[in-house]
């Protein structure tokens, strides 16, 4: 647990490294703007792994509903009563 001024401490210095940040020069500035190779590489990395995170959840969330769907109608094909189509769904 943080104390109160702790927090105030490390937000001032946060933020005083952030004005450090902006009080450079323009050439600074353009210098940091390029992402390195490294970086690129990093970011497609994460964001397959969050695609890919995703992806798999939704597909057999839309898998499941095709299922229900097509049970539903195979249901409503046979006249059940709708009674027991609740119970099987």
């Amino acid at each position: 647990m943080e104390l109160p001024g702790v927090v105030v401490d490390s937000a001032r210095s946060w933020f005083q490294k952030f004005q450090n940040r902006v009080k450079g020069t323009v050439c600074d500035n353009e210098v940091q703007d390029v992402p390195s190779i490294a970086m690129k590489q990093k970011v497609e990395v994460a964001q397959q792994y969050i695609e890919n995170h995703y992806k798999s959840p939704m597909k057999s969330l839309q898998d499941r509903k095709e299922r229900c769907w097509v049970l539903e109608r195979r249901l409503a094909d046979a006249d059940v009563y709708e009674e027991n189509q609740i119970n099987v769904g």
